[in-house]
This record gives C-alpha cells, structure tokens and sequence, in this order.
C-alpha cells in the first residue's frame, strides 16, 4: 500500500477539492480523471480541472444563484459531470445533499425537505420526482454544458477555497 498522506493542519483554510487537486502530479498524469465504463467516454485531468474552475466562476458569478452554506440536491445518475459538479459546489462553500435517482417522489420530497435545499441537480428523467417550485438545474442541458466551458477571465479567482460538506441521504 501507498504510505499515508499528512493531512494539513486542521486550522488551515482548505477545502477537499484544494487538497485533493493539490496532491496531483505535474505533469499531470496521461490516463483519465473520469472514465464511463458503459460507454468508454473519458475526461482528461487538464478537461477535468478546466469544467471545475468554469463552473466555480459561473457559481461565483451568480449564473446559478448558491453561495456559501447554501444547499444543493443532486439527484442523478452516475455520470461524468457528477464529480465535476461536486467539485465545484464544495470549492465555493455549498452542502451537497446527494439523494438516489431511484427514490419516489414521496421519498425525494421528504429529503428536499430535510435537508434545506434552495437548488436541484437532476437530469430530464429524474426532474419530474423533485417537489414543485424547488429551481433545477438539469444537468443534461445546454445550458449546463455551457457552465462547464465559460471562459475565466481570471481562473485564478475560480480556485476552490472555500469550506463545503456532503450530506449523505437514502
């Protein structure tokens, strides 16, 4: 086994997605970040880390209106985006309250609920289960998509900083 990594000092200003980008390589390693084993799609670590930053700026910039402390529940399907988004939610402070797409909408609405969320991620299939009301970003949009390629002007304000969580639901 490897041997352990240190962790930095627990007083330190540092998110997961900073440290865990922190302990990459350079150069950066030639094999995928992310990989789809039923479709064979892959996503680069330079790919990988340029969708993180655009959509830290894009989430800094307002164009979808969370901040820090503010949560959001993701109900999709494991997907290459999925990790990207997580990224970058917990980069700029937000909770992330993943749920199972295979939830009811009983059981959806129960965890939207429970866990405070002011914002949705879901795909076109699982949107229908989210309560009404709730704002959705569908993962599978064009708009989406275009939040993982906004050209930073200043990609250096887009580095994940601050403080999130995860929330753990059914």
């Amino acid at each position: 086994p490897p041997p352990p990594l240190p962790l930095p000092p627990a007083d330190a200003p540092l998110t997961f997605p900073a440290f865990a980008l922190s302990l990459l390589p350079s150069p950066l390693p030639a094999h995928p970040a992310l990989l789809d084993a039923a479709t064979g799609e892959a996503v680069s670590y330079p790919a990988f880390l340029s969708q993180v930053r655009a959509l830290v700026g894009a989430l800094r910039s307002r164009a979808v209106p969370l901040g820090r402390g503010d949560v959001a529940f993701v109900l999709a399907p494991a997907r290459l985006d999925v990790p990207v988004l997580y990224f970058a939610l917990l980069a700029v402070g937000v909770v992330v309250s993943p749920a199972n797409p295979a939830l009811t909408a009983g059981e959806v609405a129960r965890l939207v609920a429970l866990s405070g969320a002011s914002v949705a991620f879901a795909v076109s299939s699982t949107a229908a289960k989210l309560p009404a009301g709730l704002p959705t970003v569908l993962l599978d949009s064009p708009h989406f998509r275009s939040l993982l390629h906004c050209n930073q002007e200043d990609n250096a304000s887009s580095a994940p900083r601050d403080a999130g969580a995860v929330r753990q639901s059914a």
